[in-house]
């Protein structure tokens, strides 16, 4: 028998364990290098990202800021503009023709200079006295009149907040300008003069653009209402969202919350869509609002992704040159140590088949003695059970003799014990252990038979198999009142007659080993694993101890000698071994009181 050779010894041609450290040291040096310098990049990325974000949501305040600056110098230039006052106090005096065009003529310049989308002219009241518009214009609201009268009191020009007087009506600011007409030395706010800004004109757009090409960025314009951040502006992904769209205070990664809680700075959270982005929020001074401008980190991140593939290629590229140049140094010693390697596994191949062939003889040797044995033990069992039954028949005879008259009395009292109790007896056990013998024998001979059958394999519809067995065991079944449950199944390789003994032998052990306190209930399932079919027959029977479940298997075993169950023990024995020839295997599950499940393996093609 040729040994198995070390693998110490084969590595004497391998490679040296110096040039495989310098090989591992070389990839970690690498890899840890690539890994830093992608992180490096990935944080000046981020740090660039955020530099613009900071710059356009500077550029926007500024912006926002001064818009509003220049709508509130362009109120104070009205409240204090000696022209506008004394046609104003002309028109008031005389509001004729003349006047009333020379004053609408001044405030048509007015709204038409700054694209206002309209000029109302007031009293205390509320009432409008004069518009420049009359086709736009607008109620005035109780908010409007809450402006108005701050303005007057306060004597300063106000520009309102984003509003609308009801739902359906436009979103507008107002700029609130209280006027003054000069009465000698003291000058009284007697009028206001409002002037309607639509969002839509100039400031969403201003809002909306993005100085640099995105796919993603947006800035918002936010204030808080509450516990809710309210969206001012329209939003790049929803319609209709201004003073409508309305998020929770109290989300900590939404960068429009934070800014409505008055903070500033840069941000990574989720915006109104869920996404994630990077955000830079700022307050617009002198105003309720609050300014974000974003960014979709898939999109800050987009370039990072070219950079990681290279990096990942770059790495491996770089890991695979110095695999070459170490390979380079020992690939005559490696191709010796597998030459001695693939000599040493053909020798155990070898062996292991020279073994194989070994015990395939020894197998058809054992099944030829127990042939030839069976057949030389049939003879005398074949005499045994013979001359018991002539012997039975003489000592019927013998009994008749005794029974003539002539027979003395003496006589026929001493042969009756002997003649109708102890040769009765004793032919009684020859028969009964001639019948187990004849039994045995039989088994046997099947058992030598299944090595020596030639297999005819198909492929095996199991389940119309399956309906022939149950029609077979029909009356068993009905007798023990059984319930059979068989599942759809799938096909198998194999040899037809031998499979149906299989599992014929199976159903048939569950009806001699039911348990007698309750229903009998058999359940057959088969599925596909791993290219075989896998087939179970479970039953709610006595159950198998566990130190019995490997004895099951062996020839003459039988779970409970002394029970009523009829068998010789060999029926797993020989189910076992057809499942073998079918280069299958079986096994059980079990638990006295419980039932037992066996499942059976077998291929479901050549």
């Amino acid at each position: 028998m040729i040994g198995n050779p070390r693998i110490s010894d084969l590595r004497k041609g391998g490679v040296p364990p110096a040039l495989l450290a310098v090989f591992l040291l070389l990839s970690a040096g690498i890899i840890t290098g690539g890994i830093l310098f992608y992180r490096g990049q990935a944080q000046r990325t981020r740090q660039q990202q955020e530099l613009i974000l900071e710059s356009i949501a500077q550029l926007k305040m500024d912006q926002i800021v001064n818009w509003r600056n220049e709508r509130l110098d362009d109120g104070k230039m009205l409240a204090h503009s000696p022209v506008f006052a004394t046609a104003l106090a002309a028109w008031l005096a005389h509001p004729q023709a003349a006047e009333t065009d020379r004053l609408l003529a001044s405030l048509f310049g007015v709204d038409g200079a700054r694209a206002y989308y309209n000029t109302l002219l007031l009293d205390k009241a509320g009432r409008v006295l004069m518009v420049t518009r009359p086709d736009r214009l607008a109620g005035v609201c109780d908010d409007t009149q809450r402006l108005l009268d701050a303005a007057l009191q306060s004597g300063e020009v106000i520009l309102s907040d984003f509003y609308r007087c009801n739902p359906d009506e436009f979103i507008h600011l107002d700029l609130i300008v209280p006027l003054q007409i000069q009465q000698g030395v003291q000058a009284e706010p007697i009028d206001g003069m409002i002037l309607q800004i639509l969002p839509t004109d100039f400031l969403y757009p201003l809002i909306q653009s993005w100085p640099v090409p995105s796919q993603t960025s947006e800035t918002l314009l936010i204030r808080r209402e509450g516990n809710q951040v309210v969206f001012l502006n329209e939003l790049r992904y929803r319609t209709n969202t201004a003073l409508v769209f309305k998020l929770p205070l109290a989300d900590p990664q939404l960068p429009a919350a934070i800014a409505a809680l008055g903070k500033e700075g840069t941000v990574e959270g989720h915006d109104y869509r869920g996404r994630q982005v990077l955000a830079v929020v700022r307050q617009v001074p002198d105003s309720p609002w609050a300014l974000v401008a974003k960014t979709d980190t898939d999109e800050v991140f987009a370039s990072l992704r070219t950079l990681a593939i290279a990096f990942i290629i770059a790495v491996i590229l770089l890991i695979v040159l110095a695999g070459a140049g170490v390979g380079l140094i020992f690939s005559a010693q490696g191709r010796a140590f597998y030459q001695q390697l693939y000599r040493a596994e053909a020798a155990r191949q070898e062996e292991r088949g020279r073994l194989l062939d070994e015990v395939e003889r020894k197998n058809k040797e054992l099944e030829s003695i127990i042939y030839v044995a069976s057949h030389d033990l049939r003879s005398p069992l074949v005499n045994i059970q013979g001359f018991s039954q002539r012997l039975q028949k003489s000592s019927g005879e013998l009994v008749r003799l005794l029974t003539q008259p002539d027979v003395p009395e003496t006589l026929r009292l001493a042969a009756a014990p002997i003649l109708e109790e102890r040769i009765p007896t004793a032919l009684h056990f020859i028969q009964a252990s001639s019948a187990k013998m004849d039994g045995l024998i039989n088994g046997l001979l099947r058992l030598s038979r299944v090595g020596r059958v030639v297999l005819s394999p198909a492929q095996l519809d199991m389940n119309g198999m399956f309906e022939a067995i149950l029609a077979t065991l029909a009356f068993q079944l009905e007798k023990a009142s059984a319930a059979v449950d068989v599942e759809s199944l799938p096909s198998c390789w194999g040899d037809g007659g031998q499979i149906n003994q299989v599992f014929s032998n199976l159903l048939d052990n569950a009806l001699k080993y039911r348990d007698p306190d309750r229903s009998l209930r058999i359940r057959v399932t088969g599925r596909v694993e791993g290219g075989k079919a896998v087939y179970t027959v479970a039953d709610t029977g006595r159950g198998i101890p566990l130190d019995h479940q490997e004895r099951i298997w062996e020839v003459f075993h039988r779970l409970d000698p002394q029970g009523s169950a009829p068998g010789e023990g060999l029926g797993l024995a020989l189910v076992r071994r057809i499942v073998e020839r079918h280069h299958g295997r079986i096994w059980v599950e079990s638990a006295p009181g419980r039932g037992s499940a066996f499942f059976v393996e077998l291929p479901t093609k050549p």
